[in-house]
C-alpha cells in the first residue's frame, strides 16, 4: 500500500464541495485549500491534483525528517502529514522521536492522532492503524544513486617511427 492508496481509501473522492466532519469545506480527495460552497471538480482534475499534493507532502516529509526512512515509512508519513498538515507534524512528538532515531516511539505516536475536536473518530482510528501498519512494515531502503564521474581520456603519446629506415624492414 502506498501513500496514494491510503489517501484514496480514507479520503474518498467527492466531486462537489462538502463540509467535512470538522466543518471545513472540502472537495476531491480531501482538498481544503481554496474550496468554497458550490465548488465542483472533475475526476481527472481530482486525480491530477492528488498526485501533485502527494508529491508536495512527500517533500515536506523529506525536509522535516532527519533520519533515513524506508519507502513504506515515507509513504505512511506522507499520508499522515497529508491528513494532519505540515505545521502539526513539525510540532509533533512523533517527529521529535523519529529525528532522535526512535522509530518504535514514533510509530506508537501515530494512533494518538485519531481525534477531531478532541473526540475520538473511528475513521481516523482506522486510517492511523493503516498508516502505523505500513510504517512498521519493512521495505528495503531506496539506494542512493551512484555519483557519475566523468574523466577525460588523456591523448595517447605520439611515437615517431622511421618507416623508411633499413632497420624497419
Amino acid at each position: 500500500m502506498s501513500a496514494l492508496d491510503i489517501i484514496k481509501k480514507f479520503e474518498g473522492c467527492r466531486l462537489e464541495a462538502y463540509q467535512d466532519v470538522g466543518g471545513v469545506w472540502t472537495i476531491g480527495y480531501g482538498f481544503t485549500k481554496d474550496v468554497s460552497e458550490g465548488d465542483t471538480i472533475t475526476q481527472e482534475q481530482a486525480d491530477l491534483r492528488l498526485v501533485d499534493e502527494v508529491e508536495s507532502f512527500a517533500s515536506i516529509v523529506d525536509h522535516q525528517v532527519q533520519v533515513p526512512l524506508n519507502p513504506n515509512q515515507r509513504d505512511a508519513l506522507t499520508s499522515f502529514v497529508y491528513n494532519i498538515g505540515s505545521n502539526a507534524f513539525q510540532r509533533s512528538t512523533l517527529l521529535d522521536l523519529l529525528n532522535q532515531g526512535d522509530y518504535a516511539g514514533a510509530s506508537n505516536e501515530i494512533p494518538r492522532w485519531d481525534r477531531i475536536h478532541n473526540v475520538e473518530n473511528q475513521g481516523l482510528a482506522n486510517r492511523r492503524h493503516a498508516e502505523q501498519e505500513l510504517f512498521d512494515t519493512y521495505a528495503a531502503p531506496i539506494p542512493e544513486p551512484e555519483p557519475v564521474v566523468v574523466t577525460k581520456a588523456k591523448p595517447e603519446p605520439v611515437v615517431e617511427t622511421d618507416v623508411g629506415s633499413p632497420e624497419s624492414a
